[in-house]
């Protein structure tokens, strides 16, 4: 696995739907804030369940099995309903990678309200690895909807958020701009009207490896396996027909 890779995981502690950055040694799990009471938003096409955002929480470890707490690492909103990082909002899927330029720790989100139709993706800073973390903006990537996410950082430096968009039917892989905090334009839209999402990119000898799934929202279903050459190129999918029709 390529070391700075952002990998999707699900939860430990308090850090659902989080990822795990390695930098100098020591793993950090970022994940969300997730606790009190959890409701069904009404008149929904899926079971779209809710609990109020508490904000992105941090972990470390050395060893992926002993894990240290080290607090709040973005924190929420309490007093402003039409702020990004309000309690009422949807904060998931954080990613966070190192800009060697900058010297920042740059993290994306998923920022969305309780309906799901804001699908924005959020971003923030911070000089330390647990933070805390300063929140920028939020944005439609490119001018498009963006949900579930990643980050993914090659080995010259260049650095990539993958997301779900146009109503999670296509998958876009959007190349970020040298400090990580916008994307540039360049982009490329990948499994067209499959319907994919949490994808989970990695690098192994010279090719790339992307994990994602099926939007059945809570309900399970198999995860499917795709590679590349390159990271822009064309997607393929592995063997395992069972995953599309």
């Amino acid at each position: 696995m390529n070391a700075n890779t952002s990998m999707q995981f699900w939860c430990i502690g308090n850090t659902c739907g989080g990822g795990i950055m390695f930098h100098n040694g020591t793993y950090y799990w970022f994940g969300e804030i997730k606790s009190g009471k959890t409701w069904l938003v009404p008149n929904q096409s899926w079971e779209c369940y809710r609990c109020n955002a508490g904000g992105i929480s941090c972990y470390s470890s050395v060893n992926l099995t002993n894990w240290k707490y080290l607090g709040i690492a973005l924190a929420p909103n309490l007093t402003d309903s039409t702020h990004d990082l309000h309690t009422s909002k949807v904060l998931e899927r954080p990613k966070v990678i190192y800009n060697d330029k900058t010297k920042k720790f740059v993290m994306w989100l998923h920022v969305d309200s309780e309906d799901y139709a804001y699908s924005r993706a959020g971003v923030a800073t911070a000089d330390n690895t647990e933070g805390p973390y300063t929140y920028l903006e939020s944005m439609r990537p490119n001018g498009q909807m963006s949900r579930d996410m990643t980050l993914f950082k090659d080995d010259d430096g260049k650095a990539y958020h993958i997301f779900s968009s146009e109503k999670n039917a296509v998958m876009h892989i959007s190349l970020l701009t040298d400090d990580y905090l916008e994307p540039t334009g360049i982009e490329k839209r990948i499994f067209i009207d499959k319907s994919r999402e949490a994808p989970a990119i990695f690098k192994h000898q010279d090719k790339y490896y992307l994990i994602t799934s099926g939007c059945t929202g809570w309900s399970p279903n198999p995860a499917m396996l795709a590679v590349s050459d390159t990271i822009l190129g064309e997607w393929k999918r592995i063997v395992q027909s069972m995953y599309w029709t």
